[in-house]
């Protein structure tokens, strides 16, 4: 199938999906023998639990897009010489909107998505590509929510070129969107999920929606909080690798000297949120959802599908993290038909 692009709303059948990766475990082979080790462990585990989600994904019917990889390791490389962050969270600098596609993002001298993207080009898709975004390059996806005819973006995320992104963003998706700016003080996806028309799913860092989403039912999800183990250098606090024995002071060390942009703040991250939508009535979830949560699935006749990833708290990524939905069945609807102005903020 040649890849395509056509997406208005984040839970309508899904058909094709980028999926990220992590780099193959010889472009370690440079490291001291204990860092070296710990990679290792790192891409065994992310690889193994990948292959197991692909598998999944196509067993569905959905056509999955990986990134590729050069047998030269120097085309990842920054001009220190030191590894860029893999493609593991394509999420973060992609996004399909409508028929257009934005790869906002990438310092590899050789783009592993590249090869879709041109494809994509072949097929008369829309394509914005990193460089050469300009005013496109300031957008952050995980903070943007597409609900039909409406645009949630954050605020917050977008505080440090707001001015620039209403002023040369907002009039060409006004063209076709309504604009709602709205504050979730970080990336939507890890704040909240719509699976269904009326219906969202939320974790503690956002109480009301009640102007965003009036009149919906609004899901908390328990609160609780992820363990960290004891750590060996007071430096490292946000990150971990669940169950892995390789956190150890060299590790440590090499992260926050050549590769601190790799993890993220795991500890202030709900995972259980960072959902993908196959459709209305199924989802994708970042491990086992807890037991009132499966039974307020039940409620809402979703079904879910438990995805393990056994290294998320070292990535900072979940499911919705780890992929980007690209082509979608169905047309733009308005949710919000009451909404008569063409942006709203909140």
């Amino acid at each position: 199938m040649t890849p395509s692009v056509e997406v208005y709303c984040q839970f309508d059948p899904l058909e094709e999906v980028w999926l990220g990766d992590c780099y193959p475990e010889e472009f370690y082979a440079d490291l001291q023998p204990e860092v070296r080790s710990a990679f290792s462990y790192i891409t065994e585990t992310t690889k193994r639990d990948l292959e197991v989600l692909k598998q999944r994904l196509q067993s569905l019917g959905i056509s999955v897009h990986r990134p590729k990889f050069t047998n030269n390791d120097n085309d990842y490389r920054d001009k220190f010489g030191n590894l860029i962050k893999p493609p593991i969270a394509p999420r973060d600098d992609n996004m399909a909107l409508g028929k257009t596609f934005y790869n906002l993002r990438h310092a590899y001298p050789k783009n592993p998505w590249q090869h879709i993207l041109d494809q994509y080009r072949a097929n008369g898709v829309t394509v914005y590509k990193a460089p050469f975004l300009k005013k496109y390059g300031y957008l952050s996806p995980p903070s943007i929510v597409r609900l039909g005819r409406d645009i949630l973006i954050d605020i917050d995320t977008h505080q440090h070129s707001w001015e620039l992104i209403e002023k040369d963003v907002f009039p060409e998706w006004q063209k076709q969107f309504r604009i709602i700016a709205c504050h979730t003080d970080g990336h939507s996806d890890g704040v909240f999920c719509v699976p269904q028309p009326g219906v969202i799913i939320t974790s503690h860092w956002k109480g009301d929606y009640s102007k965003e989403f009036p009149q919906w039912e609004v899901y908390h999800l328990p609160k609780h909080t992820e363990e960290t183990p004891s750590v060996t250098t007071e430096q490292v606090t946000s990150w971990w690798i669940e169950g892995s024995g390789v956190f150890h002071q060299a590790f440590n060390k090499h992260i926050q000297t050549r590769a601190l942009d790799w993890v993220g703040n795991a500890r202030e991250t709900v995972f259980e949120v960072n959902s993908l939508m196959v459709n209305e009535s199924l989802i994708i979830t970042t491990g086992e959802p807890d037991e009132k949560t499966k039974e307020w699935l039940v409620l809402k006749r979703i079904d879910y599908i438990a995805m393990e990833f056994s290294a998320r708290t070292f990535w900072d990524s979940g499911v919705h993290c780890l992929t980007v939905d690209t082509k979608r069945q169905g047309v733009q609807r308005d949710l919000f038909p009451e909404r008569d102005q063409d942006i709203y903020y909140f």
